[in-house]
């Protein structure tokens, strides 16, 4: 879904598939959340908001799909979490009911492990 415009209704789109480049992995998206700074941007309310057109959403959950050169940490049909938009990626395989291994603090996700 994008928005063209803040306070307008989001539309479907079809957007050109991008391939990875160097350092780079492809996602299949699994589930994406939505959170307040998306509804900042939607209701014009950040300075220095996004370049419009935008596809809203962030905090996804995916499958690798294809990995570019220099992106050996991860494999093909690794399941991962980014936080966008930091980027931080975060290998699900390391996350136990809502914990990373090692962790203090929970994750933002919500689902029980077994349905990310």
């Amino acid at each position: 879904m994008v928005l063209d415009q803040p306070g307008q209704p989001l539309r479907p789109a079809e957007l050109p598939e991008p391939e990875p480049g160097p350092g780079q992995i492809k996602l299949a998206v699994k589930t994406c959340g939505v959170c307040r700074t998306d509804l900042h941007i939607y209701d014009d309310e950040l300075q220095g908001a996004p370049k419009l057109p935008l596809v809203m959403g962030h905090q996804i959950v995916g499958e690798v799909v294809a990995a570019a050169e220099g992106s050996e940490r991860f494999a093909l049909g690794d399941r991962v979490g980014v936080r966008v938009p930091s980027g931080t990626i975060t290998l699900l395989r390391d996350v136990t009911c809502g914990l990373r291994t090692g962790a203090t603090r929970r994750t933002t996700a919500t689902s029980p492990c077994g349905n990310l």
